[in-house]
């Protein structure tokens, strides 16, 4: 059995208030009940489900798209690549050409991470919210091209911010291609293949959840 040498998590913390998409509710914990009158703490969670880092199912755009449930497992794990993208500008779309150049080395089959470095803008200010780098219809295009499983970002939308239309969302969709948004800690990531496993919470019948994303290394 392979030994595991590394785990890298790509995932933010959840915690009280933390920023997201502008105009949904903020997440909230608050303590029910505590050791003193209770005997035991218990906290209460209220979280959307595109709260923090989370993966997007089909049905988020598409009225038949799937559910999360319906996604398998085996979609959510498997061979990564990691496509840098640190160099585009805030609110500027990534073309199809960036990812010609940068993303030679993806495959068929890959899970690919887009890093774009804007992680580290995440509860500074409203830049993080609102001028985030992008994915335009022909970049998603590119995506469906190389047939790969799903595309992680590190921002909080592949989608533009203002966008009408949606096209990353709605071109990736009807591809059965899964998004993961709001990744972290990308340049832990040592190379540009890895095993990922994606761990969106077991709902039925919704369109996206909260999720814990790791990469793992084996020795």
């Amino acid at each position: 059995m392979p030994v595991v040498k590394r785990v890298i998590d790509l995932s933010h913390p959840i915690y009280h208030d933390m920023p997201g998409w502008p105009g949904i509710p903020r997440a909230q914990i608050t303590r029910i009940f505590t050791i003193p009158m209770h005997g035991a703490n218990v906290f209460e969670l209220k979280l959307h489900t595109h709260a923090g880092t989370h993966m997007d199912a089909p049905l988020h755009f598409e009225d038949y798209g799937k559910t999360l449930d319906e996604i398998p497992l085996e979609d959510l794990m498997g061979e990564a690549t990691i496509v840098d993208l640190t160099y585009i500008k805030p609110k500027h779309g990534i073309t199809a050409s960036d990812l010609e150049e940068h993303g030679k080395h993806v495959k068929e089959g890959d899970i690919v991470i887009l890093n774009t470095g804007w992680y580290k803008k995440r509860g500074i200010n409203c830049d993080y919210q609102l001028n985030y780098p992008h994915l335009t219809k022909e970049s998603a295009e590119w995506l469906v091209n190389r047939k790969v499983k799903a595309v992680g970002i590190d921002t909080v939308a592949v989608d533009m911010w203002g966008s009408k239309d949606f096209p990353a969302h709605h071109t990736l969709f009807r591809a059965d291609i899964y998004v993961i948004e709001e990744l972290t800690n990308l340049d832990k990531i040592e190379g540009n293949r890895f095993f990922i496993s994606i761990m969106p919470l077991n709902i039925t019948g919704v369109e996206a959840s909260p999720a814990r994303v790791t990469v793992i290394e084996f020795k």
